[in-house]
């Protein structure tokens, strides 16, 4: 083997052995520690407390039902953990109660069909992505929310509900309360009425006349 051959037989070993060494510092890498600006829609934890959250559009929403990670298609198991400080850091948001969806889609809300109550004890139902105050509270007792819970919000969490028009009602007995009233307000002006008609019919004209002769 020449001087030449060797050479180069030398330099190919060298630099195949450099593509494998990198190559395998490439996967030998640590993993990145889990941060929450690389999380986005799933679901974290803090590490040494049970409390699972949601976190999505940089914030999260703790989950107070085991019924709604099946209700929107999330493992349970799957969780990244965080840090304490780290899950302290991220903006929080309302809780997700039993029934609630996912929380950040546009025009609808995570607590739609949520009965909602305010620091100032104000009542809200969210209804197509929007709180509306209950007025009277017999609505709730004559309406499909009857018996349902109500979720506590903080100022802060329920500012985060776009705000609807408020429900005005009237229970049924004062609905027919106020039918009454209006129906004998007008029955009289209703009967002049009927009986001038009547009286210019030919009808009316000759039983006025009938009663002239008579």
């Amino acid at each position: 083997m020449s001087t030449v051959d060797f050479l180069r037989i030398s330099a190919w070993s060298q630099c195949v052995f450099l593509g494998f060494s990198l190559s395998l510092g490439a996967y030998s890498q640590p993993a990145p520690p889990n941060a929450p600006s690389s999380v986005e829609s799933e679901l974290i934890e803090a590490t040494g407390h049970p409390e699972i959250c949601f976190l999505t559009n940089g914030m999260k929403y703790h989950i107070e039902s085991p019924s709604w990670f099946k209700t929107n298609g999330y493992d349970p198991s799957i969780i990244h953990l965080l840090t304490p400080s780290e899950v302290d850091a991220i903006p929080t948001g309302y809780p997700l109660p039993e029934g609630a969806g996912l929380p950040g889609k546009p025009g609808a809300s995570a607590l739609e069909g949520t009965l909602l109550l305010g620091t100032d004890g104000k009542i809200y139902v969210v209804m197509h992505g929007k709180k509306h105050w209950i007025l009277d509270s017999l609505w709730i007792a004559e309406s499909r929310y009857a018996g349902k819970a109500v979720l506590p919000l903080t100022e802060g969490q329920l500012a985060q509900v776009p705000l609807g028009a408020d429900i005005l009602y009237q229970t049924l007995s004062a609905t027919r309360i106020a039918i009454f009233f209006f129906a004998a307000a007008i029955f009289p002006f209703l009967l002049l009425s009927a009986c001038g008609r009547f009286m210019a019919t030919p009808f009316g004209k000759r039983a006025r006349s009938w009663r002239s002769s008579s």
